[in-house]
Parts: structure tokens; sequence; C-alpha cells
């Protein structure tokens, strides 16, 4: 069974309710995908999440979105909040018979948050593109900067535009050696029963080193 997270950004977020890291560890010692779906959306949550989940022996992929409670008062002259209820509104929607991507906003979700230019542009870009048939295809779309200005590869293309990177990308293979992947760029892969998770740290798709700056510095 596998997982990754991204962080959805509601206007408003439960006051000393559980981060998004805390929820994501606690994901570790799921045993089940019905347990790792009860773990992700379990109560007093204090901001959204969206999780993919899947488990190679069920053959089931979820994606999860979660925003907290958010029905509370607040005491501004004290910066407090008493939450009124705390179990958080979930959505979980089971992708059938298509690609599913996701960036840091709300999609199937009414939520009251904030959902960035890039994030709208990346998941744009990835409606464009046909649904992955392959390795090579899912690859292609996570290494994609076709959309020069916030591709879905992000590579601080400019000062205006979108200055943030992508420092690593994961993929995990729930049926190793059905359709092997050939690109030389892995840097670290793992295998166990009968599935596979590979890290690249450069851009899947064209094997380009990435190049960016932090403070300041140039890093390779």
């Amino acid at each position: 069974m596998v997982g990754s997270q991204n962080g959805l950004y509601p206007n408003q977020c439960l006051y000393g309710g559980l981060g998004r890291n805390f929820i994501s560890r606690h994901l570790v010692g799921a045993t089940s995908l019905e347990d790792a779906i009860a773990r992700a959306t379990r109560s007093n949550q204090a901001t959204g999440h969206s999780f993919n989940l899947a488990s190679k022996f069920e053959k089931k992929l979820v994606n999860i979105e979660v925003k907290p409670a958010v029905d509370i008062d607040i005491d501004i002259d004290n910066e407090t909040s008493t939450p009124t209820s705390t179990s958080p509104h979930v959505i979980t929607h089971i992708p059938v018979g298509n690609s599913l991507f996701h960036a840091n906003c709300y999609i199937y979700m009414d939520a009251d948050a904030d959902c960035s230019i890039s994030a709208q542009h990346r998941m744009t870009r990835a409606s464009e593109l046909p649904p992955a048939e392959s390795i090579g295809d899912v690859l292609n779309t996570l290494g994609d900067t076709e959309d020069k200005e916030y591709p879905i590869y992000r590579s601080g293309v400019g000062d205006d535009a979108d200055t943030g990177y992508t420092l690593s990308t994961v993929l995990f293979n729930l049926e190793y050696g059905s359709n092997t992947n050939t690109n030389t760029n892995a840097i670290g892969s793992t295998t166990a029963t009968d599935a596979s998770v590979t890290i690249y740290l450069n851009n899947p798709k064209t094997e380009e080193e990435v190049h960016f700056k932090f403070n300041s510095l140039d890093i390779v």
C-alpha cells in the first residue's frame, strides 16, 4: 500500500487541531486501505489535505480531500478559537478509467479555500494530456514543462511567475515488471512483493539536472 499527500489551504483553520505532518505520519501505521482512509479522515484536523492512497492487494486507488470543521467561535482579542465541531468534512473519490491529477486545490469538495495561480495552471495543463497508459506517460506528465509560466515540473522560471521547485519525483509501480521504466535518471529504487518505488532528483521526462537558487545560492 502506498500514498502521497499535498496541502490544501482553507481560509479558516481549526485552532489547536492536528497538523498535516502528524496525520501523514499516522498513515504509516495503516494496515489496510480502509484503515488508511480512517486515519486520513480522523477528527480534529487543523487544516486541509489531499491524499492519494493505493493498495496493490485490494486493487483500488482513492483520492481523499479533507477540510477542517470550521464552525468556530473566534476571540480576536485573545487570539483563540473554540471549535463547535471537531469532525473533518471529507470527500473520498475513486477514479475509474482515467488518470487522476491533483494539485493544491479542492476539486471535489466545496471549500472556502485559496487556489494558487500555479496550481490552476498545472491542473489545466494536466487535463490537456491524454490518460496515462504507461510508466513513460506518467513520467512525461510529472516532468511536463510546456506551460512556460507555471509548469507541472516546477523549476523557478522567473521572479514574476512560479518561483517554486520540484525537489524530487517519486514513482510507485504496483505492477512491477509489467511496464518497465527505462529512464536512467532514477537515483534510488526498491522492490518488494512485486512492486517498486523509484525516486528521481532530476526531471523524470527530460532527465535535466535541477538547478535552483536558495537565498541567492546556486544549487545543483
